[in-house]
């Protein structure tokens, strides 16, 4: 089980870019990619997914707080900053 766990933790480093592209047109109502694939122990093969979703109908029952809308959407905001400073710092360097 600890593949599984491994695979899941790369989670954090594709939620704010599955937000992005889908925040960056509005047709998406959802996104969603593999993490990867794990053969356990008996030999079944499980494949961890990673779904980001707007669509209501489609949210799971959680016991988690929700988030209020500026804390939602702050990943996306430091995404582009991010960005933005990676250009700048690109732009530099070739000068």
């Amino acid at each position: 089980m600890s593949g599984a766990i491994e695979v899941a933790g790369t989670a954090g480093n594709e939620v704010t870019r599955l937000i992005a592209d889908m925040l960056s047109d509005d047709s998406y109502q959802d996104n969603e990619i593999s993490l990867g694939t794990v053969i356990l122990a008996n030999g079944e093969e499980i494949q961890v997914q990673l779904k980001v979703t707007r669509n209501l109908g489609d949210f799971l029952d959680d016991d988690f707080e929700v988030v209020d809308e500026s804390e939602r959407y702050e990943p996306v905001t430091r995404l582009g900053q991010q960005m933005q400073e990676f250009d700048d710092n690109i732009s530099l360097e070739s000068v």
